[in-house]
């Protein structure tokens, strides 16, 4: 199965979603499933790459307003 988990951050950022996207993905690459997690990066720079068997695609973040990053990529 293809699972895509998408929210702000990800490792290292360190918070309780983020710790549990981590958990989550990671345990079902473990299983056996093909997971990518799609991420804002922390700099303008996007880039893509494997971390414990999870594929993490970090988009380029221009701005945060309210919390929320902005991303074209």
């Amino acid at each position: 199965m293809n699972i895509l988990h998408i929210y702000k951050d990800y490792t290292p950022v360190l918070g309780g979603i983020e710790n549990h996207i981590r958990a989550l993905a990671e345990a079902q690459a473990a299983a056996g499933h093909i997971v990518s997690v799609l991420v804002t990066a922390q700099g303008s720079e996007s880039s893509v790459g494997t971390l414990n068997g999870v594929t993490v695609r970090r988009a380029g973040r221009l701005a945060t307003v309210a919390s929320t990053p902005l991303s074209l990529a």
